[in-house]
């Protein structure tokens, strides 16, 4: 019978880690490595599970959404859980206001 180990520590393991690309990270999705079901982001190229959401969480992720929508200049879109690419990251916000539109 397998056991899983948890670790406590805050502190990396002792191994070699590798960071990610957003290309790397995106061809592990279209591998089939990574899946929808793996709730998971990059960050600064490191692959994190994504934390847990309460309704509490989506009620005002969706209040402020509503509330943002109204108010945003002209040129600028409210996305709401996301992904968004930078060169070392694609994280899912739960809200972000960006420039353009929704076909850029």
């Amino acid at each position: 019978m397998a056991t899983q180990l948890e670790f406590s520590s805050p502190l990396a393991p002792p191994l070699p880690l590798l960071r990610f690309s957003v290309a790397q990270y995106h061809m592990l999705g279209d591998l089939g490595v990574l899946t929808p079901e793996d709730k998971v982001e990059l960050l600064e190229g490191w692959i994190v599970e994504k934390m847990n959401q309460r309704p509490v969480h989506g009620y005002f992720v969706g209040m402020l959404s509503e509330w943002f929508q109204n108010r945003v200049p002209e040129g600028y879109i409210v996305r709401c859980q996301l992904p968004i690419t930078t060169e070392r990251s694609e994280p899912e916000p739960d809200i972000a206001i960006v420039s353009g539109g929704h076909h850029d």
